[in-house]
This record gives C-alpha cells, sequence and structure tokens, in this order.
C-alpha cells in the first residue's frame, strides 16, 4: 500500500489574499478527481488553527465551537488511504513548540511535507493591517507600519501589533519552529512576488 501524503500550507500569517484557499474551494473537484483529497474548508481550518493555538476567544469562538476540529482533519487524511492529502492552515505558522506538538502528534506515521508562502514585505505588512482592521482595531496604516518597522530595527518590544507581525511573519523563526521536526527535502518555501503563482 502507498504511503500517505499530506501536502500541508501553513503561511505565513495574515495573507491579504487567501489565494491558496481560495483555489483549493474552486478547484476541489477536479483535486479530487486527480486522487488529491481535500482535507478541510477554509472554515474547518480555521477553526483548528484556533483549537491549536487556543486563540478562539479572541476570535469571538466558544471551546465548543473548536473542540475537536484538528483531530477530524487529521481523521480525514488518515481515510485516504494510500493517496495525497492536502491542507491550508495559513495562519498557523506563529504556534510555539507545544502547539506544533499537539498538531503533529496525530499524523505520526504520515508523510507531512509543509510549505510556507512568501509575499512581497509589503503584502505582508497590508495583509497584517487589514487582520488589525477587521480585529475591531482602528490603527492607522502609517502608526501600523512605524510600529512594525521600528520593531525590526531596534527590537522595541512596546507593541503588541508589531510582535504579534512579527511572529507570523519572520521566516526564520518559524523555520527554526517547524523545522527541526522535518527532514530537509518536506519542508519547501516558495517565494514569489505574485501570489497567484503560489497557486
Amino acid at each position: 500500500m502507498a504511503r500517505r501524503k499530506l501536502i500541508w500550507h501553513i503561511g505565513l500569517a495574515q495573507a491579504p489574499r487567501a489565494v491558496i484557499e481560495a483555489n483549493l474551494a474552486e478547484h476541489h473537484d477536479a483535486i479530487e478527481a486527480a486522487g488529491v483529497r481535500v482535507v478541510a474548508t477554509a472554515d474547518d481550518a480555521r477553526l483548528a488553527t484556533h483549537e491549536i493555538l487556543r486563540t478562539h476567544r479572541a476570535a469571538g469562538l466558544s471551546r465548543q465551537d473548536v473542540d475537536g476540529r484538528w483531530a477530524r482533519i487529521c481523521d480525514r487524511v488518515w481515510d485516504h488511504k494510500g493517496g495525497t492529502s492536502v491542507l491550508s492552515t495559513p495562519d498557523l505558522c506563529v504556534a510555539d513548540k507545544d502547539q506544533i506538538r499537539f498538531a503533529l502528534d496525530p499524523l505520526i506515521g504520515i508523510e507531512v511535507h509543509l510549505v510556507v508562502t512568501l509575499d512581497s514585505f509589503s503584502q505582508q505588512l497590508y495583509g497584517g493591517w487589514l487582520a488589525e482592521l477587521r480585529a475591531g482595531r482602528s490603527t492607522g496604516w502609517d502608526k501600523y507600519v512605524g510600529r512594525v518597522l521600528e520593531h525590526a530595527v531596534d527590537g522595541t518590544r512596546e507593541h503588541a501589533q508589531a510582535e504579534q507581525f512579527w511572529a507570523g511573519h519572520e521566516l526564520v523563526s518559524i523555520l527554526a519552529r517547524w523545522g527541526w521536526t522535518f527532514h530537509a527535502d518536506r519542508l519547501h518555501v516558495v517565494a514569489q512576488q505574485d501570489v497567484t503563482v503560489h497557486w
């Protein structure tokens, strides 16, 4: 029997356009016809991400809304015997090592390939700012960018917004947190200036 394989996209966080998730939804039937199973809708993936990161309250969700979401996604991967599954959880890249262990434990025995996609830095900033606005904050563009860049230049840790941005966008830290458990040939970074090329 062929080994189960999971192609798992983890972001970077706060993409300004959900290109991967939108394409998985749009081309779902063609993907499935090719023998690849999309194991979570964008909504399932979002709820599972909140479960793993324990951020459900900040998102206005109850524990009951997210409980067991990740286990159900992993069950779908296991149910796809001998095939390739695909999953996109773009904001999960901020996970710490304990959260990563929680996410990976149910996948032991599956050939997992982790994919990190990079937008241009300006797109990353724009996506981070949009995420702040969606969360109900009213920080202006100039102030937000100033905070993020100040944090990058001199390590100023005065603003939670800047810390949150870099947690999901500092590639070296993300790869260090996630990469320790992956073989080098199973960790893929796709860097494109045009986000549509990611797909």
